[in-house]
């Protein structure tokens, strides 16, 4: 313990917070839901016209921020593997890259993986393949070979070393120059991905946080939507664990519980994506004497048994370039 506490001193005086913020401006809508919700507006009321469309745009700008990689390329080919542990079957895009907006990949071309993938003119969706065939999510509708596009992609497997991504959701058509789903030039798109993803390095994050802590999640209970009317209300969060204090007033081997919205919107990445027995570098407000995420989807980061996470090879990097 006097050693992790003697890290989590180190670590804390090296990085002073600053709260700067950068007014940006507003994430575009798909065009398919302004024209659903311009087309539903006498049926939905103006106000649920107008929450439905604050959603939608909340939900896509938090795939683009939460997603470990972005870029810009080109589809190659496509293809299928198949692995036994677990059995199951997935769809490769091999993209020809052309531009790196988030992430540090360094290869020309990028393998994206998607689980279901359609064999045989039979599409399989999940992890056992003597199921009978389903729809899978490429099944219908797969990105086009020698076509363009933005594609945003989640690292995975026990090392981070898969990439998985590819779904219509996690995917911006370029046709002529246009992002399809914006009407938006791609380089005017592009642009504002940018400055959006600026507001969301691991550097931001920190100097805007009021405790930075990278720990093991202990808990993670969602259960509710919406506040609930019976019964205890506990709330959603997770319990985690703080082995390594970055900033702020946490104790080394302190179990925070971080609070977690009542909300839809988990479904689509409103918060951080974790998991019971990872590890995870959290960025942390306190509101009202509570502990919740910082800022959204990106405000953890998976840590990979060798102690890396996004670009860094371990916290101390993070709080040295935050200086």
């Amino acid at each position: 313990m006097r050693i992790a506490l003697m890290v989590c001193v180190s670590l804390a005086l090296l990085a002073p917070a600053s709260r700067a913020a950068e007014q940006l401006p507003p994430w575009p809508i798909d065009l398919a839901m302004l024209e659903y919700a311009q087309r539903e507006e006498a049926r939905l009321g103006p106000d649920a016209a107008a929450e439905f469309l604050r959603r939608a745009r909340r939900i896509d700008l938090e795939r683009v921020l939460s997603a470990d990689v972005v870029v810009l390329g080109t589809v190659s080919s496509l293809g299928t593997v198949q692995t036994e542990a677990p059995r199951a079957v997935f769809t490769t895009i091999q993209v020809k890259v052309e531009d790196v907006l988030k992430g540090d990949p360094v290869l020309d071309v990028l393998e994206i993986r998607n689980l279901g993938a359609t064999i045989d003119r039979q599409t399989y969706y999940g992890l056992d393949m003597l199921q009978p065939p389903y729809a899978g999510p490429l099944g219908d509708d797969p990105p086009e070979t020698g076509k363009r596009y933005i594609f945003l992609a989640d690292r995975a497997g026990g090392d981070g070393s898969v990439l998985v991504g590819g779904l219509p959701n996690m995917r911006y058509e370029i046709e002529e120059g246009v992002v399809v789903r914006k009407g938006w030039e791609v380089e005017r798109f592009v642009a504002l991905v940018r400055r959006y993803l600026q507001t969301r390095t691991p550097v931001h994050l920190y100097r805007s946080s009021d405790a930075v802590i990278l720990g093991e999640v202990l808990e993670k209970a969602i259960r509710y939507r919406r506040p609930p009317t019976e019964g205890p209300k506990t709330g959603n969060y997770v319990l985690v664990r703080a082995d390594e204090v970055a900033t702020g007033e946490v104790a080394c081997g302190e179990v925070l519980r971080v609070e977690m919205p009542y909300t839809a919107e988990w479904i689509g990445k409103d918060h951080p994506d974790v998991a019971e027995g990872k590890r995870f570098v959290m960025f942390l407000s306190r509101v009202d004497g509570r502990w919740t995420f910082h800022d959204g989807s990106s405000s953890a980061l998976r840590v990979w048994p060798d102690g890396s996470f996004a670009s860094y090879s371990n916290l101390q990097e993070l709080v040295r370039e935050a200086r």
